[in-house]
């Protein structure tokens, strides 16, 4: 998606800075009443950028209505509240994808003081570092990883949840089975051939 970053106004920069002075930062500082303001700037600068679709399922949920969205703190802030305000920390997500990431830990190094400006640096899907496309193959309710990081963010924002409601299976979908599934379409079956790769080949016409 590589999105563009919210910049922030000089009054609310002022509020920001109010933040960074403070030698503690909690991850619930979010939540005052002055930042409402601000927040919903965020969010819709997010929500005008990625076009109504989440960072995470790439579904289009056609509405700017801020109660429909959620602000996505890429690392999130209850683990790294210094992040909190970062511009490149930020997104816009679904309720669901955002809820069932929840605090996972997206840092492959947790203990990072200033912000990692690398894909690489990040268990999931960045959406301002990564091309989702080189790491999920999406279709209208299927999600096939080809990455490790794919499979990370299908497992942590239950994206099997579209194929479960498709097909009426239990929610969410969270037993060794699904995680079998998804090994076996990237790294393939005893012949050790990717089944994404025998269902692209068939898709082929000579």
């Amino acid at each position: 998606m590589m999105l563009p970053p919210v910049v922030y106004s000089d009054q609310e920069q002022q509020i920001i800075d109010t933040f960074e002075a403070m030698a503690i930062k909690r991850g619930d500082y979010w939540n005052q009443a002055t930042l409402e303001k601000l927040k919903l700037r965020i969010k819709k600068h997010y929500l005008t950028v990625q076009r109504s679709t989440c960072c995470y399922c790439r579904q289009v949920f056609p509405t700017n209505h801020a109660r429909v969205w959620d602000t996505e703190h890429v690392v999130p802030r209850a683990t790294h509240a210094h992040f909190m305000f970062t511009p490149l920390n930020l997104a816009a997500a679904c309720p669901p994808c955002n809820g069932r990431k929840s605090d996972s830990q997206t840092l492959v190094n947790p203990s990072q003081v200033t912000y990692p400006t690398t894909g690489q640096d990040y268990h999931v899907i960045h959406p301002h570092f990564d091309d989702y496309k080189e790491h999920i193959v999406k279709g209208d309710f299927n999600y096939v990883p080809l990455s490790e990081k794919g499979k990370w963010t299908i497992k942590h924002c239950d994206l099997a949840r579209f194929a479960g409601k498709e097909f009426g299976w239990p929610d969410p979908v969270g037993d060794e089975r699904f995680e079998s599934a998804v090994d076996t379409v990237v790294e393939g079956d005893a012949t050790g051939v990717p089944l994404i790769a025998l269902e692209l080949s068939s898709s082929i016409k000579p």
